[in-house]
């Protein structure tokens, strides 16, 4: 029986919250290249370190396509729970259009 408590309190999931997709593709779309960035935020019994890394994502998508638009745009919030702790993820993914 302290086996199977040990085992609950060292266990982890996974919850994926939310998608959402800009639909307005641009004309010239399959001529872009993918570009991804993921951005996380560390929480610990409810004290967070980064409040940032939706920005920070964002960011690192941007300087992936400096000379383009991104389009379309998909944004994937999850969040991985860990034994009084979680991790806020962020992933957004596109396609560089020139």
């Amino acid at each position: 029986m302290k086996y199977l408590a040990l085992l609950f309190l060292l266990s982890c999931a996974h919850s994926y919250h939310q998608a959402a997709t800009d639909v307005s593709l641009n004309p010239g779309y399959k001529s872009g290249r993918t570009i991804s960035a993921v951005g996380e935020q560390f929480v610990v019994l409810g004290f967070i370190n980064n409040t940032d890394y939706v920005q920070e994502a964002y960011d690192d998508l941007a300087k992936q396509c400096e000379e383009g638009t991104v389009s379309p745009l998909t944004t994937r919030y999850y969040t991985s729970l860990s034994f009084l702790s979680w991790t806020n993820y962020i992933k957004l993914e596109g396609i560089c259009v020139q």
